[in-house]
């Protein structure tokens, strides 16, 4: 099953919640040399992942259980909820970068054949690592309008991407059909941003029944649909609460829920205090 090996954010940190235009950088050796250079299948929700191997006598990328040999200087680009996993020799030289789908989704809200094609695996041949560099510098300093320039630098890198991608033939997205709907699901669910919106209305528009919609996220995240929806509700109400100085009641409605109550209810039953705690 799935679930079995599911990761919500950074590998090894099952437990930890991202919130959006969240961001991280780290050199390939941090994960892969205290896991014996071996990074086990699993998946990212809500994030994709740009590991760049600059060298390494031999490197290994498994894509749902399809194995490739990788040949450094090489970008490895992950999209959310794709099965992936590492093997490097130990000489190894790189980075991995891992972000929010936001910075893709605000990018390419406009470029719906750009937006497709991120929704893919894709590894390219490149020695070029400037915007690579220029993602780390910027991570790593706390220059004027940060976000601004992150979403810069990721959106040169998954232009080049997409450029590579489409004068490619071979093209690979994964071939889990529970995958591909949950993908679908949650990119309606950040489209439609209300728990007004019932899991038959969603299964509908992905042409399945609600029962085989429920079936496929516990399959994939070990939740229910309803489950999928609360948890992006309460990530979009965290980010309201760190970044603005909007109300409790003001994010309760720009969140579509009618009643104030019940916002403060769920957002304490997922993170344990109330959105007015959370804040302080």
């Amino acid at each position: 099953m799935l679930k079995k090996i599911i990761n919500y954010g950074l590998y090894g940190e099952t437990d930890k919640r991202f919130i959006a235009d969240f961001a991280h950088f780290e050199p390939l050796k941090t994960r892969s040399a205290v896991n014996n250079w071996e990074i086990k299948p699993h998946i990212h929700t809500q994030l994709f992942q740009m590991s760049y191997i600059e060298s390494a006598t031999a490197a290994f990328v498994n894509f749902d259980g399809e194995r490739q040999e990788l040949t450094p200087p090489c970008l490895v680009y992950v999209p959310q909820d794709t099965v992936h996993g590492f093997d490097f020799t130990p000489d190894a030289q790189g980075c991995v970068i891992v972000a929010a789908v936001s910075f893709i989704d605000n990018l390419f809200k406009e470029s719906p054949s750009i937006l497709s094609e991120l929704n893919k695996w894709h590894v390219l041949t490149t020695e070029n690592k400037d915007f690579i560099e220029k993602i780390r510098l910027e991570l790593a300093d706390d220059l004027p309008e940060r976000t601004a320039a992150l979403r810069t630098y990721f959106g040169v890198l998954l232009m080049e991407i997409f450029r590579f991608s489409s004068q490619k033939e071979r093209v690979s997205p994964s071939n889990n059909r529970s995958l591909t709907y949950f993908r679908a699901f949650q990119q309606r669910i950040r489209q439609t941003n209300s728990l007004k919106k019932t899991i038959s209305e969603y299964a509908a528009e992905l042409a399945i029944t609600p029962v085989h919609l429920n079936r496929v996220c516990q399959a994939v995240a070990g939740k229910t649909a309803s489950q999928i929806v609360q948890n992006h509700l309460v990530t979009e109400a965290e980010r309201y609460l760190k970044q603005t100085d909007l109300s409790v009641s003001e994010i309760a409605y720009l969140l579509d829920f009618d009643n104030l109550s019940y916002f403060t209810r769920l957002f304490k039953k997922h993170l344990g205090v109330s959105p007015k705690a959370f804040r302080k």
